[in-house]
């Protein structure tokens, strides 16, 4: 008899299925779903996040599946396409350690192609200092660029 009451006393255990369907039953009006629809809708959810790069409670997935749809008829119905048309998640690719974007990265490095050309340089507004930064750029063997 220890059995029937100890299965009573375990707290229940929520699959990544029912996060996801209460996370689509919490969205914001209009896209919100019904009970029903939201556990039709929940298996899918949750393996093209896991698939596909997102995380069920980040800002990203919220914003990309309620993005404004001034052409939908019926909200739910752009959700379930978004849901099931779920892309891949840009922050799967690595990012800069400088930058932090997502840029490419050049090969066996962990800068993207933008931060390993260095800063962008500004130029002085001192005309003695642009000639020295100049004069630096040719010994280092860099030539002016022809005008």
């Amino acid at each position: 008899m220890a059995g029937p009451a100890q299965a009573h006393d375990d707290p229940p255990v929520f699959t990544d299925v029912d996060r996801a369907a209460a996370y689509l039953q919490e969205l914001p009006r209009p896209w919100n779903l019904d009970y029903a629809r939201a556990y039709g809708l929940a298996p899918t959810l949750a393996v093209n996040v896991a698939r596909r790069g997102w995380v069920l409670l980040e800002e990203p997935l919220l914003r990309y599946l309620t993005a404004p749809a001034p052409w939908a008829r019926s909200h739910p119905a752009v959700l379930i396409s978004r849901v099931r048309d779920l892309p891949h998640r840009a922050t799967a690719r690595p990012r800069c350690s400088r930058c932090r974007g997502y840029g490419s990265l050049v090969h066996g490095s962990a800068l993207c192609v933008r931060c390993s050309l260095g800063p962008a340089a500004v130029p002085a507004a001192d005309p003695a200092a642009r000639v020295r930064e100049i004069r630096a750029l040719l010994r280092n063997g860099l030539q002016q660029p022809a005008r």
